[in-house]
């Protein structure tokens, strides 16, 4: 069965090389798809370059959101044409340290990149620090009180927002090897 998508973070390069942050969090107890193909449709511009990591996931995200509401189908579908997978370089290992330890999971591909950055630590962060417990946690929050729904949405906000910054590092980090003529891959997206 599919997941329900509920959860978004975007961090938008700016030409002038600003990082905007939006994000998208749907109310609780609620069918969330509606509300987030709207939010997606108003928040992703239909021709701009979008990375993910592991963009089959955020492609069939989006193909189901799509058929499941027509009236956004051609925008939803053309945020997905436009997606590129920053997980690439990785898997492939055209980039490999051994501080990956053999993965290409963004958990252990942004500690070897970024090593010892607080900001950027999953470890760190209270309540929620993956997928799993992201949907498990967006479940569970009718059966709280406000308060505690509140903590809980502070929570996968942070970890959401986690992920999307940890790929403007890794992107950051990929382009200054690449200039630095380090590697001979050329990274087009």
């Amino acid at each position: 069965m599919p997941q329900i998508p509920f959860q978004y973070s975007l961090h938008i390069e700016q030409a002038d090389g600003r990082i905007e942050h939006r994000e998208f969090l749907a109310k609780e107890g609620t069918d969330p798809r509606r509300a987030i193909a709207e939010s997606l449709c108003k928040d992703f511009p239909t021709d701009v370059c979008v990375l993910a990591y592991n963009m089959s996931f955020e492609r069939g995200v989006l193909q189901r959101l799509a058929q499941t509401f027509p009236d956004l189908s051609e925008h939803l579908l053309a945020i997905r044409d436009n997606i590129h997978d920053l997980m690439i370089p990785f898997q492939k290992q055209y980039y490999y340290t051994k501080a990956m330890q053999g993965s290409y999971s963004i958990k252990y591909v942004l500690p070897a990149l970024c090593p010892g950055d607080p900001e950027l630590d999953y470890h760190s962060l209270h309540g929620v620090h993956n997928g799993g417990e992201a949907s498990a946690a967006f479940a569970d929050m009718p059966n709280h009180t406000p308060d505690e729904i509140a903590v809980m949405r502070n929570d996968l906000l942070n970890y959401c927002c986690l992920d999307t910054l940890a790929m403007v590092k890794v992107l950051e980090k990929l382009r200054n090897v690449c200039a630095a003529g380090l590697v001979q891959y050329q990274i087009e997206f």
